[in-house]
């Protein structure tokens, strides 16, 4: 996918954003021939949608290997040949439209073949899909089947980068540069850039297409709900991340971001967890919540003192500590107050207000009625320090 991509935005400058569309495009064709081939072969006349008809699929590929071995080299090149088709009808909208409006363009097509293929149940089975898409090497075991799949996949992959990077160094690949420089010029000079956008978008679908029936080999299951696209912009990452119009970039790029998204998965909802984990978690939990809470010791001028106190106390030791280093409070209806040199003074039950010493003058002021809070409406040190 990624190789495809660079071949049509990196080296031609086309934004096919509708590089879903083309994957789905081969797993559609992989499960429809994949259905309708092995209930051909064992005349199984039901409908090819249900857990019936998948579970009779997979029994027929591990009793025959080298028919559904052969029936996977067909659908590979089934699947290219209409990926090829399908790109040069998409080549027409690149022919009219440039950048933002191509890719628009093309991302509403992936959407509008999906929503297509999921409400109309004879391509891939509508909601339910199309289950039972055998693996080529099920005969081997689930394990090392799936180990000589992904072996077949990594030599698919290689034989791509070795066509798409041969592909780049001819002077084909010269052309693909100059439509995407200045296509003005490319027409000037002779290249005729509307048959150069149909190859190249015919070649990189075609890929796309291969990359689908990987897909549907693989998960063994084809749903039109699976092709949405985010899996266009996951592409686009790869190659951007690699750098455009360098397959080896393009190459590393896609690793990176698998290994990312992979990594980046939500981990396993807890019913599929084994049972000894989760009942480890629940009494986890519990200790935690039954767990006392744990004393700490105060700092500050009460680190000397060998009694502990508790978080609570260690608050109001605090406060206590505030009330100590003040000067003595007056009381409502006393004589005492502050004076500019922080004596106390006599003023008659007046206390002068702090912003009146900075306009250079002393404007004194009753002191207000007291609030009513209990016994006493100022902290007494006496009582709640000692």
């Amino acid at each position: 996918m990624a190789l495809s991509f660079n071949l049509e935005y990196g080296y031609t400058g086309q934004p096919n954003l509708g590089k879903v569309f083309f994957l789905s495009i081969g797993a559609y064709v992989a499960g429809a021939v994949v259905a309708h081939t092995i209930a051909a072969l064992t005349g199984y006349g039901e409908d090819l949608f249900t857990a019936r008809a998948a579970n009779a699929r997979l029994l027929y590929a591990a009793a025959n290997p080298g028919a559904i071995l052969g029936l996977f080299a067909v659908i590979l090149v089934l699947a290219t040949l209409a990926g090829a088709a399908f790109g040069v009808l998409a080549s027409y909208p690149a022919l009219r439209l440039r950048g933002d409006f191509l890719a628009i363009v093309l991302i509403a097509v992936g959407e509008v073949g999906r929503v297509f293929v999921r409400t109309y149940q004879p391509i891939a089975g509508g909601n339910i899909g199309t289950g039972g898409v055998p693996n080529p090497f099920v005969f081997l075991g689930d394990r090392t089947g799936r180990v000589a799949f992904s072996l077949v996949a990594l030599a698919l992959a290689l034989v791509v980068f070795l066509l798409v990077q041969r592909l780049s160094n001819t002077p084909f690949g010269r052309v693909l540069k100059s439509v995407r420089d200045d296509e003005l010029v490319s027409n000037v000079l002779g290249k005729r850039a509307p048959q150069v956008k149909a190859l190249v978008l015919a070649v990189g679908s075609g890929i796309a297409a291969i990359a689908g029936v990987l897909w549907a080999f693989w998960y063994q299951t084809v749903a039109a709900d699976d092709f949405v696209p985010q899996t266009t912009f996951l592409v686009v990452a790869m190659v951007l991340l690699g750098g455009a119009a360098n397959h080896r970039g393009a190459l590393v790029g896609a690793i990176a971001m698998t290994v990312m998204d992979r990594k980046a998965c939500s981990p396993r909802p807890p019913y599929e967890r084994p049972p000894w984990r989760s009942r480890l978690l629940m009494q986890r939990r519990r200790n935690r919540r039954l767990r006392a809470p744990t004393p700490r010791k105060a700092s500050g001028a009460w680190r000397g003192n060998p009694r502990r106190v508790t978080t609570a106390a260690f608050g109001r030791a605090r406060h206590c500590v505030r009330l100590r280093s003040l000067p003595p409070i007056p009381r409502h209806g006393s004589a005492n107050s502050w004076g500019e040199n922080g004596q106390v003074e006599d003023t008659d039950g007046d206390i002068p207000r702090p912003h009146d010493r900075l306009r250079g003058r002393t404007r004194l002021r009753r002191d207000p009625a007291p609030r009513h809070h209990g016994s006493n409406h100022l902290p007494n040190r006496d009582r709640d320090c000692d």
